[in-house]
This record gives C-alpha cells, sequence and structure tokens, in this order.
C-alpha cells in the first residue's frame, strides 16, 4: 500500500512524512513487514541534520521488529528535498482486525542552529489473527447402541415340530 500527498513549502525547515508503503499486500497479526517513509524537508531555505525518526503504535499493534528500536537516526535533508528511510515493523501476534494509527515524530535540527520537532501520524489496516473456533456440543441426548444379540424364543409347540421335521430328514 503507498499513500503520498502534496507538498506545501516553508521557510521554517519542517520535515514531514510525505509518502509512505509497505513490502506487504497485507498486514497480518504475527507478520514482519519493512513500512518505507519518504520524509520531505519542506524548507526552500535550509537544509535540516541530525534527524532522528522515532515509530510508536500507542496500542501496541504496530511494534519493532525483533531486534530493531523505535527510533532510526537518518542524518541530513536537503532543503526541498526527500529522503527514504525503511524501518523494520512487526504487527504483534494479538492485533485484531483493525485500522492503526502510527505516529511519526521527527526530531532535527536547522541550519539555524535551531531544534525542531514534528509529528505525522499514517494509518495501517490490520488483518487479527482468527480466533480458534469452539467446539460445538450437543444437548440433546443420544443413545449409542454397540452390540445386538438376537436370540428366538421357541414355544413347546414350535419345538415338538422342529423335532418332527428333523426326524423325517
Amino acid at each position: 500500500a503507498t499513500v503520498s500527498s502534496e507538498p506545501t513549502y516553508s521557510t521554517t525547515p519542517k520535515v514531514v512524512v510525505q509518502k509512505f508503503e509497505s513490502n506487504k499486500a497485507s498486514l497480518t497479526a504475527g507478520t514482519k513487514f519493512e513500512l518505507g517513509l519518504t520524509l520531505f524537508n519542506t524548507s526552500v531555505e535550509q537544509n535540516i541534520s541530525n534527524l532522528v525518526i522515532k515509530v510508536s503504535d500507542e496500542n501496541g499493534n504496530i511494534v519493532p521488529a525483533h531486534g530493531s528500536s523505535t527510533s532510526m537516526y537518518v542524518g541530513s535533508i536537503t532543503k526541498n528535498a526527500t529522503s527514504v528511510v525503511t524501518v523494520p515493523m512487526m504487527v504483534a501476534t494479538s492485533a485484531t482486525t483493525q485500522n492503526c494509527a502510527i505516529t511519526v515524530t521527527l526530531e532535527y535540527e536547522g541550519e539555524d542552529g535551531e531544534s525542531y520537532t514534528s509529528t505525522d501520524t499514517i494509518f495501517v489496516s490490520v488483518i487479527g489473527a482468527a480466533a480458534p473456533s469452539e467446539p460445538t456440543y450437543s444437548t440433546t441426548p443420544k443413545a449409542i447402541i454397540k452390540s445386538v444379540t438376537i436370540k428366538k424364543v421357541v414355544s413347546e409347540e414350535e419345538s415338538a415340530t422342529e423335532e418332527e421335521a428333523k426326524g423325517l430328514r
């Protein structure tokens, strides 16, 4: 997924997320993905330096991939230019299906020596883990017949007739 916006220009250095994308078509619970951020320095007069980005999801559905940090040093972006950053992320295994708000905080310095902070929020759709299905139980009692024995009950008259029939053979 790719989302972008038209840039606005400024004399004061301001860095914004111009575009973001994921290397996965769908983000499902428990999967790792790379979040690509295109960062834009909107200033037409000042370069920025010492740019550090922090990525967070206050609900904990999107977290840094194992071995990664929530912060990343980017360095410099010249005036009116972009820089592309890839952040290794993971969808929490406990995530439910929803749109997640990811906050991107950008801290940097302008050529004027001032420190600046800007914050953008991006939204990604997450597909939660399928809930385990509950077993179904019947409340209607059922009888199970395991074996059947059939015995022939013979009356005295039938027994005498069978004896005579044997004698004729």
